[in-house]
């Protein structure tokens, strides 16, 4: 079976991500007046360079890759590729990478429910299609996909909603399996045991392989990633270990190489960046303050609240997160864990990559951290949109999906900036009566409030998605209910793994063919979005 997929409109006569993605996609964002303006389109071509580009030096592999840490990865190869084959070709660009003979695009997502939302296959595939056309000019480049399993938001991971097929509602995370355990929130999501949620999945996909009217009943992909879950719950995986294995197995053969963010070794590497980031914390924090006031004043938006500034690191004690002072400068690299404020130059310095493959919240926060670039000496790459798209039932109007591209939906950016006003009053309002009321110091009451408010915001910001995504359901039209998953864009709702598993490995080839007209559209300054017909 195959699947048509097509071009259906231009992603900036839509209302996706917030008003600096837009301008990014089409004349360019300048932060300063003396900054040069960067475009999408600009980004893409400067990645890409022309054929005329294509040789160069071989240059130092990416400290990553030269470091004891490869030796470790290739290691867990084996117990990662069902196919011998498979494991000799990562090890033969593992070698590649360490003689830095090619480069590098990569791309990241936490692991979720599922696979986490569906626009993570979009990042995957997107970043294939750009290596590969790298490759093709003559630059050999290597897909890499970041698992940021180091996160530790279990209510963004436990978001993707999935179906079975002829049934007319929606199944959620945990609707039928076990609550999380005592401490799991406080958890690194990649640290959660395949036992919590596990058992759904696989018995959701058992029923999946079984359904005597499944469309791709001579597709094995189904039947695989069922055997990795009762695999996973069998030797008692983590989640990382089951995002990294089924990831593999949708991409099979596309040489994508996958990277831990909780992985000690990799943080090892990086002792020389943490090092310096702790000697000048407080002056990196302010120039990230002082940037997004500029993307204010510039009519756009600050990504990086108080909350990233104060906590921009990390370490890892028991299992979890604690807030890495400045004073803690004797912490082992290896426990050392970036947030928000740092996690990506930490990235880029570890792998020097050609390209980052981004979508539209993710632009706006990078925009705001661009000088500590500068001031850390790390290279600044080029920014790709990843491809944004649609599946649908075959004949779809696809007037529907530029409705859902409409005012109806309230952005995901604009729910977190109304629970972050709601929090910063809340917390204001409680220390004022921990001072006034009990006689509390400003210091202590500050503290109090502020960590009251911080879970106060979580709660807020759940209800108002859960109400917005409600009102959008009511309004939606009648379509297929993953067409619109509580009536929110499928990309965000829809889990990566339910889609792979219903339409396939057939489908996972027009998703990457997709990705590679999505560049094309690019290149000609026409971003689009895509609509897969299964």
């Amino acid at each position: 079976m195959s699947f048509d997929f097509s071009a259906i409109g231009l992603l900036n006569e839509g209302l996706i991500g917030e008003a600096i993605f837009q301008d990014w996609l089409g004349d360019g964002i300048r932060i300063t007046e003396t900054g040069k303006a960067r475009s999408a389109t600009r980004d893409l071509a400067q990645t890409l360079g022309g054929k005329e580009n294509a040789q160069r030096d071989i240059k130092h592999p990416a400290p990553l890759f030269s470091s004891t840490w490869k030796a470790f990865w290739e290691k867990g190869l084996p117990g990662l590729l069902q196919d011998v084959s498979e494991v000799v070709h990562l090890e033969k660009i593992g070698n590649s990478l360490e003689q830095g003979v090619c480069d590098v695009v990569v791309t990241g997502q936490q692991p979720g429910f599922l696979g986490g939302p569906l626009y993570t296959l979009y990042k995957i595939a997107t970043t294939i299609a750009l290596a590969r056309r790298r490759t093709a000019e003559g630059r050999p480049t290597v897909p890499v996909f970041w698992s940021a399993d180091d996160d530790d938001d279990l209510p963004e991971a436990l978001a993707p909603c999935y179906w079975q097929p002829g049934e007319v509602d929606l199944r959620r995370a945990g609707a039928a399996g076990p609550k999380a355990g005592k401490g799991s929130r406080s958890l690194p999501v990649g640290e959660l045991p395949v036992s919590f949620l596990g058992a759904e999945v696989a018995h959701w996909l058992s029923m999946l392989v079984d359904s005597p009217s499944r469309e791709t009943k001579g597709d094995n992909l189904a039947a695989d990633l069922a055997g990795i879950w009762e695999l996973a719950i069998a030797q008692k995986w983590n989640w990382s270990q089951l995002q990294a294995r089924a990831i593999t197995r949708v991409f099979s053969g596309c040489g994508l190489v996958i990277v831990s963010g909780n992985d000690p070794h990799l943080h090892e590497v990086a002792e020389p960046i943490y090092r310096k980031i702790l000697a000048g914390q407080e002056g990196l924090s302010a120039l990230v303050r002082k940037q997004g006031q500029d993307l204010v004043q510039g009519g756009w938006h600050a990504q990086i609240g108080p909350r990233s500034l104060a906590k921009p690191l990390f370490w890892m004690k028991d299992g979890r997160r604690i807030h890495l002072r400045p004073e803690d400068s004797e912490v082992e690299a290896g426990s050392i864990r970036p947030g928000v404020l740092f996690r990506s130059l930490v990235q880029d310095w570890l792998l020097r990559p050609s390209a980052v493959v981004v979508g539209p919240g993710e632009l706006a926060y990078l925009n705001q951290l661009n000088p500590l670039y500068a001031a850390l000496n790390v290279q600044r790459c080029p920014l790709v949109p990843r491809l944004f798209g649609w599946v649908g039932p075959k004949g779809i109007d696809t007037g529907l999906l530029a409705w859902r591209n409409g005012k109806n939906e309230v952005s995901k950016e604009r729910l977190a900036e109304l629970a972050d006003k709601a929090a910063e009053e809340a917390g204001a309002y409680l220390q004022r009566i921990l001072c006034d009321s009990l006689g509390l110091d400003e210091d202590r009451a500050g503290e109090l409030a502020s960590n009251r408010a911080r879970r106060y915001r979580k709660g807020v910001l759940a209800m108002l998605s859960s109400e917005a995504g409600r009102k959008a359901a009511d309004e939606r039209p009648a379509e297929p209910v993953w067409v619109f998953p509580d009536g929110q864009r499928q990309e965000r709702r829809l889990a990566s793994f339910c889609a792979a598993a219903v339409w396939g490995d057939e489908w996972v080839s027009a998703l990457l063919d997709a990705a590679e007209a999505h560049l094309d559209c690019g290149l000609r300054g026409a971003w689009s979005e895509f609509l897969i017909e299964v």
